[in-house]
């Protein structure tokens, strides 16, 4: 089942509580993620990062090979011991009118237009979680990390 020339959207509840040493340093620690996968190719199209001030940023990639525009668009700062609504939706297309939007708490923040896939054999998934990309460099111990998620929606128009 493909999921081009289609308008997906994924919404969802998290709640980061504060925790001491809650990102690893000189790192980005991402929270959810979109991933495109095609038969040759897969990438992250929008992901939600947690950056070295501890603020809440959407990372898009500006291609298919993971590249990232020269500054993120700010989502929201501190964004730990509250819920926060997040709506994904995306236009799929191999034409140049597909869209990434983020909405946050019923509050448009950012959307990119661009073609969403390069090929029409495309599937799209919701990544809930973290994924530490310092941690593993990171010497010594590291304290359990918790988001939790709720209310996970996926449409498909």
């Amino acid at each position: 089942y493909s999921s081009i020339n289609k308008i997906i959207t994924y919404e969802y509840m998290m709640y980061i509580p504060s925790q001491i040493n809650f990102k690893p340093p000189s790192s980005f620690l991402t929270v959810s993620q979109v991933l495109m996968f095609t038969p040759n190719n897969y990438v992250g199209l929008a992901q939600l990062i947690i950056d070295d001030n501890s603020n809440l940023i959407l990372a898009l990639t500006t291609d298919f090979q993971w590249t990232r525009p020269p500054v993120d668009p700010f989502v929201m700062e501190k964004p730990f011991d509250q819920w926060i609504k997040i709506k994904f939706e995306i236009k799929t297309t191999t034409s140049q009118n597909g869209y990434v939007r983020l909405t946050v708490n019923d509050q448009f923040i950012h959307e990119q237009v661009r073609q969403t896939s390069a090929e029409d054999d495309l599937t799209l998934r919701l990544r809930l979680g973290m994924y530490n990309t310092g941690v593993s460099m990171f010497k010594g111990e590291w304290p359990t990390q918790i988001i939790y998620y709720d209310e996970v929606v996926r449409t498909i128009n």
